[in-house]
């Protein structure tokens, strides 16, 4: 019986052989080859018609800024099959609206609203205003090794030359043209000579690095135009005090006459409560209205209808989304202040016409 087995076995293996070979001999290298060779052309027809979604650049600030930050989460929640938004750094808010002016594509610029303010009454007519977003404040910090207090005690110093950092608005160029409006007002001249004061241009980081210092390079004083959450002020309150922080009272008259569009803003001081319920500004306003200026989206008046329109209903959409990711980004553990950047009455709208 296990004779026949065996002879079964042999036969079945016999037959499973000669099958194979026979498989084998008909798939030749040259057929192999022409089967094989349909499917570059496939797989080119596959890229073909694959959709590629345009690029937006997006003009935000130097890194690290709240500006930044924000593009950078805005370019994570509105990127899709069409659009691909683009965060680009820039080294400030005037350099942005530099270069709207200069180009004419599809990108999207984040700017100081009194600039557009002052080419559209200067009679402009290829900016497109998009939208409008939080305000931001002027204010100077004053080192600790300075007594000086206030506007006015800056206005009427008398004593050791000061030296006062203005954060440059472009790398190639000793210029701020926001610092150049707020101390035209003082009827000081940040380009010329000055028998009280010098004038420092670097970056915002680099200007902070050199408060710290004790020889002639140091920084007395920094001129600010941001949220007061400033990211490098920040990084220098975590170390050392400051004298105090010098915000521009609002019934200013030449503050309209030069910066055109400005808001009202409420100073706070516990934005400063750091080391346990320490405030580390010795000097600080209280709870009152102060100078600040607003924050918006321009773009080309070119630019695609349908682009705008999808840019837009997405920001006002993901309005909560945005307020947490900045508040998330500025507070620390002994924050307790939540700030409402988004306001949906205060973006869709300008300055109102005389």
């Amino acid at each position: 019986m296990n004779k026949y087995y065996f002879i079964f076995l042999v036969i079945i293996i016999y037959y499973i052989i000669k099958i194979k070979k026979e498989d084998l001999s008909l798939i030749t290298i040259e057929k192999f080859s022409n089967n094989f060779s349909s499917v570059p052309h496939i797989i080119n027809q596959k890229i073909e018609n694959n959709y590629s979604p345009n690029n937006v650049l997006i003009y935000s600030n130097y890194k690290y800024s709240l500006e930044y930050k924000l593009v950078y989460e805005l370019v994570n929640k509105f990127n899709n099959e069409e659009y691909n938004f683009i965060n680009q750094e820039s080294t400030s808010l005037s350099y942005n609206f530099d270069q709207l002016l200069n180009n004419q594509d599809n990108s999207i610029y984040l700017c100081h609203e009194y600039e557009f303010y002052e080419k559209v009454d200067a009679g402009e007519k290829n900016i497109r205003y998009i939208a409008s977003l939080y305000d931001i404040q002027l204010f100077l910090s004053v080192s600790y090794k300075i007594n000086i207090l206030t506007l006015e005690d800056f206005i009427n110093y008398e004593g050791e030359k000061l030296n006062i950092g203005i954060p440059r608005d472009s790398k190639s160029e000793d210029k701020n043209k926001l610092a150049e409006n707020f101390f035209d007002i003082l009827d000081i001249d940040i380009y010329g000579t000055n028998e009280k004061y010098n004038f420092i241009f670097d970056s915002e980081e680099n200007l902070y690095f050199q408060m710290k210092l004790k020889d002639s390079k140091r920084v007395d004083i920094i001129f600010n135009s941001s949220n007061f959450k400033n990211t490098f002020l920040k990084k220098y309150l975590n170390v050392y005090d400051l004298n105090s922080l010098i915000v521009i009272n609002n019934d200013n008259s030449l503050l309209t006459q030069k910066f055109k569009g400005k808001l009202n803003y409420k100073f706070k001081y516990n934005l400063f409560l750091y080391k346990k319920n320490r405030f580390r500004v010795k000097e600080y306003p209280s709870e009152t209205k102060t100078f600040s200026l607003r924050l918006c989206f321009v773009t080309h008046k070119n630019t695609d209808e349908k682009l705008i329109y999808y840019f837009t209903k997405k920001l006002f959409s993901n309005i909560n989304f945005f307020n947490n990711k900045l508040n998330s980004y500025l507070l620390n553990y002994n924050d307790y202040m939540y700030v409402n950047f988004f306001k949906p009455r205060n973006m869709f709208y300008l300055r109102k016409k005389k």
